[in-house]
């Protein structure tokens, strides 16, 4: 069998190094670091929160329109992702078995 293991420098994939930063600030409830690569829009309540993320830096926007993340209290539920080019990703996250 083969190793198919690969090795990233963030610094080279600017979009995943952001998409990276937004799973990571928004759990650490970190606006700066959230703030870096979007500009950040939050709607709903304590209970049932969308934090809306759009690119600022244009090197993530020829990749990312846009990550929107809904959550309640202090648990992250959903990550969308659009890309530039239409396509997107949903990830569900549910309790730890």
């Amino acid at each position: 069998m083969q190793d198919d293991e690969r090795t990233l420098d963030l610094r080279d994939q600017p979009a995943l190094d952001a998409l990276v930063d937004a799973v990571r600030g928004t759990l650490a409830g970190d606006i700066g670091l959230l703030r870096r690569h979007f500009d950040v829009g939050l709607e709903g309540s304590a209970q049932a929160w969308r934090l809306t993320l759009t690119p600022t830096d244009p090197a993530v926007a020829r990749f990312m329109r846009v990550v929107r993340i809904d959550g309640g209290g202090s648990e992250v539920r959903v990550v969308d992702t659009v890309e530039a080019n239409g396509d997107s990703t949903h990830m569900t996250i549910g309790p730890a078995s």
